[in-house]
């Protein structure tokens, strides 16, 4: 058996944070064509490129990803599907507008909610 370590999170342990903490963005590209599904694999601060029409979906699994999408001059309408509600703002197509959108899934329930940044 291991020995009792206050400052050490377990996963199967319930705890309270006290600190902060940060994260890293990770870059997922432009997003041109196809669907986008987003992934907790890198983290859950994600940044994309609007360069073209395409789909948002949602991510599998319980969590919260935060996308800070921006357009460039090529982009084109962002649909959603697989979402439960979208809320918020809409999506535009000029270049460099910026929109943070939250896509949290719980459950089988999934919301989207998008905020524009100008």
């Amino acid at each position: 058996m291991q020995a009792f370590d206050a400052d050490t999170l377990k996963a199967d342990v319930d705890d309270t944070l006290t600190g902060g903490f940060g994260g890293t963005d990770d870059a997922d590209g432009t997003k041109s064509s196809g669907t986008y599904t987003p992934t907790y694999a890198g983290g859950n601060f994600k940044t994309a490129t609007n360069g073209g029409a395409h789909t948002l979906a949602p991510q599998s699994g319980t969590g919260t990803i935060i996308i800070l999408y921006t357009n460039n001059g090529s982009a084109g309408a962002i649909t959603t599907s697989g979402y439960d509600v979208v809320t918020g703002d809409s999506f535009d197509t000029t270049n460099t507008n910026a929109f943070m959108c939250y896509s949290s899934v719980i459950g089988a329930e999934q919301h989207l909610h998008i905020v524009a940044m100008q």
